[in-house]
């Protein structure tokens, strides 16, 4: 999304995008190396407002504020460009942990569903989904859901996934 806006942007534009965040380019006369520097500047700005959302959403859901932790969950999400990436795979799952502290069985089983979706190595997933399954009494989907995730832990072996292993073993 962001990466393509600067691309079709002329040099004027960038320059003026450059300057109105104080970041000197004077050293620098290429249009792609001007281009390079914006989406450098931008990509760090997602990365920070990603962040601040996250720490709020974390520090919502420590006081118990589910519906605030959700929307800064959301707000992180929707700075996020990539639906596979690992924070968007924490997004989701933190937030169908919430969907689920506040009894939205069915949001939070779809959240993670998304996550499991987008993110099929991203073990939480299958946590939160089988999760929400066993809370809906529907033993065997989530039994199933569990075993998937186990097998997929199975094939990361040895990336530090002991204690997301046991939380699966446990259900």
């Amino acid at each position: 999304k962001m990466s393509s806006a600067p691309k079709k942007m002329s040099v004027g534009e960038i320059k003026e995008a450059l300057t109105a965040v104080a970041i000197d380019f004077s050293h620098i006369f290429d249009k792609a190396d001007l281009i390079e520097l914006l989406q450098t500047h931008l990509q760090q700005q997602q990365d920070d407002t990603i962040q601040r959302a996250k720490t709020k959403a974390n520090g919502a859901y420590a006081r118990a504020g589910y519906p605030l932790a959700l929307r800064y969950y959301n707000d992180a999400l929707e700075a996020v460009t990539e639906d596979d990436s690992e924070v968007a795979a924490q997004l989701r799952s933190n937030m169908s942990l919430a969907l689920s502290r506040l009894d939205q069985l069915e949001a939070a089983r779809a959240a993670g569903e998304t996550c499991v979706k987008h993110a099929p190595w991203f073990v939480k997933g299958y946590l939160r989904v089988g999760s929400v399954l066993a809370r809906q009494t529907r033993h065997r989907e989530a039994a199933a859901v569990f075993a998937k995730g186990l097998r997929v832990l199975d094939e990361q072996q040895g990336q530090g996934n002991d204690k997301v292993k046991k939380e699966l073993e446990d259900e």
